[in-house]
């Protein structure tokens, strides 16, 4: 049986003359507003909303609420691990131009600069971490097929002709000594 889903009708809030946001737009404008990481203006200027169209839609009760409802969720505990994680990002992002001022500036010691560049080269991910594996690293998988039988394959022991193709693996013939049912 196909069940017919009824149509809601969502009120589209008016912020200037010809400009509406959309419900999705709304939403995104009340959580960034209730988390509150950014500056206003910062929030304000990817949407399109004048400061004073702003004031208008703070005396919105629906968009009070949805701010109300980011705030609640910004700040519950399960969200802590989450919301000191983007705090610091922020914080990180806010930093870097002046970071990076200070770093060329020449007026700094070389090793804070180099540092500096250190951790600009980590947040960018171009730093190679001791737990990332060399690209042609040796592997190993064992099959165990139980009652004392096991088929070892070790990747280090590939056989290599003149032609610099692998050369396909004769699987070993194994015995396992029980009558499968």
């Amino acid at each position: 049986m196909t069940k017919i889903v009824p149509t809601v009708t969502v009120a589209v809030t008016p912020i200037g003359p010809g400009k509406s946001l959309t419900p999705t737009e709304l939403v995104g404008l009340a959580r960034e507003v209730g988390i509150g990481i950014r500056s206003l203006e910062d929030i304000l200027e990817p949407y399109k909303v004048s400061r004073s169209a702003y004031e208008k839609l703070k005396k919105n009760e629906t968009f009070n609420k949805l701010v109300d409802a980011a705030r609640i969720e910004w700040h519950s505990a399960p969200n802590t691990m989450i919301r000191t994680q983007l705090e610091a990002l922020a914080a990180a992002e806010q930093a870097l131009p002046h970071l990076y001022a200070r770093a060329i500036s020449g007026k700094d010691p070389l090793n804070h600069a180099v540092e500096a560049v250190k951790w600009m080269t980590d947040v960018a991910g171009l730093r190679k971490t001791p737990t990332q594996g060399q690209q042609n690293e040796r592997f190993q998988i064992t099959i165990n097929l139980g009652a004392d039988t096991t088929i070892e394959f070790d990747g280090s022991r590939v056989p290599v002709d003149g032609t610099n193709q692998p050369v396909p693996i004769a699987l070993p013939f194994v015995d396992d000594k029980e009558e499968r049912v």
